[in-house]
C-alpha cells in the first residue's frame, strides 16, 4: 500500500514545482507599455532606426537584409531569418543589442560603423523597458490586400431567377446574352 502513495507524492511535488515556475515567469513578465514608453520610442528610438537601419531593414530596401524589418511592431516581434531580434525586458539576450554593441564577430550592425555609446544605451534601455513600439494603423505595404468577401446567400435569389429563365426556354433559343442582368 505504501508504494501506491509514492507516485502520488512525486507527482504532487512536480506539480507544486511547476506552479512555482509559472509564478516566477509571471513576476519577470514585462508590464504593458505606458505613454512615456511610446514617447521615448518616438523621440529617441524611431529616429535612430530610420537613420541607421531602415536603409536595409524596411520595405523601402531593395532586398530586406536578413529578412528582418524594423519598421513595424509585428515585424520586429517576428524577427528575421535568425530568429527574434529582441527579447523584451532582456537586452543581453536580444540579437539587436548584441549586434549594435559589436559583441559578436558574426554580426555587427550597422555595418558602416558602431553606434555611439549614447545610442547603444538608448536602445538597451528601450529593450530593457519592454521595447514599446506603437501599433501602426496603416496597412502593411508588403502584405497583399484582403480580397472582399462574396455574399453568396445574398446573390442566390438573382442566380435562381436567371437559371429559371434559362431553363424555361427551348434548347435552341437558349442564349447567355438573353439572361436578365445579375
Amino acid at each position: 500500500m505504501r508504494m501506491l502513495w509514492l507516485p502520488l507524492l512525486v507527482f504532487a511535488g512536480l506539480w507544486a514545482g511547476a506552479d512555482c515556475a509559472f509564478a516566477q515567469e509571471a513576476e519577470t513578465a514585462v508590464a504593458p507599455p505606458a505613454e512615456a514608453d511610446y514617447t521615448f520610442f518616438e523621440s529617441r528610438i524611431r529616429p535612430l532606426l530610420v537613420r541607421h537601419c531602415h536603409e536595409c531593414h524596411s520595405p523601402e530596401a531593395d532586398i530586406v537584409q536578413g529578412g528582418l524589418r524594423l519598421d513595424r511592431a509585428e515585424a520586429l516581434a517576428d524577427g528575421g531569418d535568425s530568429g527574434p531580434a529582441i527579447v523584451p525586458g532582456i537586452p543581453d539576450e536580444s540579437r539587436l543589442i548584441v549586434a549594435v554593441r559589436y559583441d559578436s564577430p558574426d554580426i555587427q550592425m550597422p555595418p558602416a560603423g558602431k553606434l555611439s555609446e549614447a545610442e547603444i544605451a538608448d536602445l538597451t534601455a528601450w529593450v530593457a523597458s519592454g521595447a514599446a513600439f506603437p501599433p501602426s494603423d496603416e496597412a502593411d505595404p508588403t502584405e497583399p490586400a484582403a480580397r472582399p468577401e462574396i455574399d453568396f446567400a445574398g446573390y442566390w435569389p438573382r442566380w435562381k431567377r436567371a437559371v429559371s429563365a434559362l431553363r424555361r426556354r427551348p434548347i435552341a433559343a437558349r442564349s447567355f446574352a438573353a439572361l436578365p442582368s445579375i
